[in-house]
């Protein structure tokens, strides 16, 4: 199979898996909007804040360096993988230990018990297998294994939360969520490790384990605060108006994960590709791969920012009304992700990641800065706004480290300039929609999608002959 046909089959495989799952979960949501109240939903997604947050200590980010070198060379990765994990297990229990040690006053700082924040430990545990397994399929260009996967824990872990909501809790119904995690990791887990050890070569090589942490050590900042990214605004808000704002700021987060599913599941399929281009030398062809897939993803994004209105109007029950407030907004700054990754993967490839430390730590006390003022003074709509300007941020940062400082890749600022000016018209256009009457206001956004579809059109086919006039 072709290099180009491989990485559309992995890109179907990896888009059909994140459909499935989160196709699932948003379906899944107004039940869960009937289900739980708005202070319970709140509640569930300070345990996910918090499980994000912490793993990456508690990992050290090395699955992320077993993977990059697995897709750079095969070349002696069972002794690789096996002096990576002999060195970072014992490491996870002594981190395990400090973290119970200091379990009363880390709870508090995340807004969960003791005993919810215990299970965030256990289940850091688990997701440390599941995640390194689910990028080794993915380092392997196993697209089918990976969708399997993914398919099969994702579907009987929300099964599980609507079994344990509806015929188990009362009260409390966030536990569903922390207690179907965790039967379903249990034993997927025990079937990994035993995975695993069939890859491994009992030979232990320190240089492996110095290039792992050279990789991972550097990456742990931007894993936190690309993470926190994520989640710091539901602490904040936590902070500020309590877990009822923050359940319904996290719903309406939920809902706008649908544009992260066609990035993330891109990425996946083009970073390998990416890497044998920079290799060969086909700069040029990468960038016409990167401009006519940003193009398809802006237009996916208008497409959802467009009718977000009536999604979380047919989603979400009456508590949750609030959340259309926010998800357009939502819907604009996470289908940032992708420009500031066209630009990151360059650095990945050369493994400068203090870079992209930098780049994330800049963007996250950018963040946190503008949640503290905003939040207070408007509430829900100032964290989904300091979301917007924070991966902006991060966006123009991954462009500077990786285009102007290190000199390793050709792509233009006009990349991000003309995808950004392209939503915040968007967001305008739908709010300025809202002054007429609800047919003429559904009229005004669909006529706005289809000028931004045959721009594209347009900009997608002029770049094929340019490129068709250059190759020849």
């Amino acid at each position: 199979m072709s290099l180009k046909n491989k990485t559309i089959k992995d890109f179907v495989n990896y888009l059909s898996a994140d459909f499935f799952v989160k196709g699932f979960m948003f379906l899944s949501l107004p039940l869960l909007s009937r289900l739980m109240s708005p202070e319970e939903y709140g509640r569930m997604s300070l345990f996910v804040s918090a499980t994000s947050i912490l793993f990456v200590f508690f990992s050290l980010n090395v699955q992320n360096a077993i993977s990059n070198r697995l897709m750079r060379t095969r070349d002696d990765f069972s002794s690789y993988l096996f002096s990576c994990l002999a060195t970072v297990i014992p490491i996870q229990f002594i981190i395990s230990i400090f973290i119970f040690m200091q379990a009363r006053t880390m709870s508090t700082y995340f807004g969960l018990t003791i005993l919810e924040f215990r299970f965030v430990v256990l289940v850091c545990w688990l997701l440390f297998f599941f995640n390194l397994y689910s990028l080794y399929l993915q380092a392997i260009r196993d697209s089918g294994a990976f969708s399997k996967l993914s398919i099969s824990t994702k579907c009987i872990e929300v099964v599980l939360i609507f079994v344990f909501c509806y015929f188990f809790l009362v009260a409390n119904k966030h536990y569903s969520k922390i207690y179907a995690q965790v039967i379903v990791l249990f034993p997927v887990s025990i079937y990994i490790i035993y995975k695993l050890w069939l890859l491994v070569e009992v030979k232990y090589k320190i240089s492996h384990v110095k290039s792992a942490f050279l990789f991972a050590i550097p990456l742990i900042p931007h894993v936190v605060t690309n993470s926190m990214l994520a989640q710091a605004d539901r602490l904040l808000i936590n902070k500020f108006l309590g877990p009822s704002d923050t359940g319904v700021y996290s719903f309406a987060y939920n809902i706008s994960i649908c544009i992260v599913v066609f990035i993330m599941a891109w990425n996946s399929s083009w970073q390998p590709k990416l890497y044998k281009l920079i290799e060969t030398g086909s700069q040029v062809e990468a960038k016409k791969v990167i401009l006519k897939s940003t193009c398809y993803l802006l237009l996916v994004t208008v497409g959802l920012m467009v009718f977000s209105y009536e999604i979380s109007n047919i989603i979400s029950a009456n508590d949750y009304a609030n959340s259309s407030k926010v998800l357009l907004l939502l819907i604009m700054g996470n289908s940032l992700i992708h420009v500031y990754l066209s630009y990151a993967n360059y650095i990945f490839y050369s493994k400068k990641t203090i870079f992209i430390s930098i780049s994330t730590t800049v963007s996250l006390m950018l963040n946190i800065a503008l949640n503290y003022f905003w939040i207070p003074i408007f509430g829900i709509e100032g964290a989904a706004w300091a979301t917007v300007l924070s991966y902006a941020t991060l966006c123009v940062l991954n462009y500077i480290f990786s285009v102007k400082y290190l000199k390793l890749s050709n792509l233009s600022l006009l990349v991000f300039i003309g995808f950004f000016c392209s939503i915040l018209v968007t967001y305008l256009v739908c709010e300025f929609s809202l002054e007429f009457t609800t047919i003429n206001s559904i009229v005004i956004r669909t006529s706005w999608l289809a000028l931004i579809c045959c721009v594209l059109i347009y900009l997608v086919k002029k770049l094929e002959r340019r490129v068709s006039e250059r190759n020849n």
